[in-house]
């Protein structure tokens, strides 16, 4: 499934979506990550906070459209 879809599945509430997208784009914000802060251990935490990031948003989306 595509991200775009994953993501619109995670908005609606979805959060099993949330296991694919992370599953999906995991090494590739790590390594993006690591790229820009040269630390494997400042990468993971700059991968938590996007991962927060995205639960927020969408969490902010399902709130509102109600």
């Amino acid at each position: 499934m595509t991200l775009d879809k994953l993501m619109k599945k995670l908005s609606d509430g979805d959060e099993a979506a949330f296991g694919q997208i992370y599953a999906q784009t995991r090494k590739t914000v790590y390594y993006i990550a690591l790229s820009v802060v040269k630390e494997r251990a400042l990468a993971e935490d700059v991968m938590q906070n996007v991962y927060l990031s995205v639960l927020k948003s969408c969490a902010k989306g399902r709130t509102t459209r109600k």
